[in-house]
């Protein structure tokens, strides 16, 4: 039988270090028993290899770190490595679907890492891009979406979306598609019809993207939560539904998740509210809505359909939570 747990990232707190934490998963009771926590300063992001028991984790600081962890059949978590990540403030990680290669967003000068990786799922080569500060604005790599040999890079600093190609000997900038001016890029995700979503933090809206003339284009934006409630939203992550119909929006500073019916061009169905300040992650798992709400220092666990928390959990720093199922 196939084992699940849900892999939780932690900053450093006052009295507590940064870790990652590893708890069972059951599709019935939700987020069980701890099972493992490794100690790693201000562990903000993490992925998993497609294939392999390893996952690979964030140290977001001036002087960032990548470590490789080995998941335990058991949930155990062992620390293989740590390496400088190429960059300052390191901020999201993404393994490519082909486990070839790792990515890592840097937002404090907009480094962007490409790390090779062998049979093992273990570093044999880091090449770092530095996107160029450009009319006095600095480059704010948030996050990479990956596929088909590219990497599409959220740049907060200068209102873009960078795609990358790359290849064995690092990446190269293929296209710059603009945001809207004072957008601030974040997060992004793909719909299954191609299109792709991208979290505008600093302005409070989602950003729609489609393909056209070879490159990508801005096709719509929309405010991220309630009419009234756009302003300083600072929206974080969003997910699209298995089935493409929702997209789901986190508002870290209105403590609230938006889900918008795309099925119905787009239109906001719901807007639950989140107790505590600060979300910085969520995931989608079997029905559930699994949100990290970072200064509460709490796991909040809701059903996909609304209503009340089905659990809650202390986690002092919590700021990204990853469901893995083992190979």
């Amino acid at each position: 039988m196939t084992r699940s747990l849900l892999l939780v990232g932690s900053y450093d707190t006052p009295g507590e270090p940064g870790a990652v934490r590893a708890y069972a998963l059951d599709p019935e009771d939700g987020v069980g028993d701890l099972l493992a926590t490794l100690p790693l300063s201000d562990a903000s992001f993490l992925a998993t290899h497609p294939v392999l028991p390893v996952a690979y984790v964030l140290g977001e600081g001036d002087e960032g770190t990548l470590s490789t962890v080995a998941l335990g059949p058991d949930g155990s978590l062992e620390l293989l490595e740590t390496v400088p990540s190429g960059g300052a403030a390191p901020c999201h990680v993404a393994v490519a679907a082909d486990g070839t290669h790792v990515v890592t967003s840097h937002y404090g000068d907009g480094a962007v890492t490409v790390s090779r990786l062998d049979g093992a799922g273990r570093f044999v080569r880091h090449d770092v891009l530095r996107l160029e500060r450009r009319d006095g604005r600095v480059p704010r790599a948030h996050s990479a979406l990956l596929g088909g040999g590219r990497a599409w890079v959220a740049d907060l600093g200068r209102d873009l979306v960078v795609d990358l190609e790359v290849s064995a000997d690092g990446a190269r900038v293929v296209q710059e598609a603009a945001a809207p001016a004072g957008s601030g890029p974040r997060s992004s995700a793909e719909h299954p019809d191609g299109t792709r979503w991208v979290t505008g933090e600093l302005d409070g809206t989602v950003l729609h993207y489609g393909r056209a003339d070879g490159g990508w284009t801005l096709l719509a934006a929309a405010p991220s939560c309630a009419a009234g409630r756009e302003h300083d939203a600072r929206v974080s992550a969003l997910r699209t539904s298995p089935d493409g119909r929702w997209l789901w929006v986190a508002n870290r500073h209105h403590s609230c998740l938006s889900r918008f019916d795309l099925a119905a061009g787009g239109a906001p169905a719901a807007h639950v509210v989140v107790e505590g300040d600060e979300l910085r992650d969520f995931c989608l798992w079997a029905g559930r809505v699994l949100v990290a709400v970072q200064r509460a220092g709490r796991l909040v666990v809701l059903p996909e359909d609304g209503g009340e928390p089905e659990q809650v959990l202390e986690v002092p720093g919590v700021a990204c939570v990853v469901p893995w199922a083992q190979p």
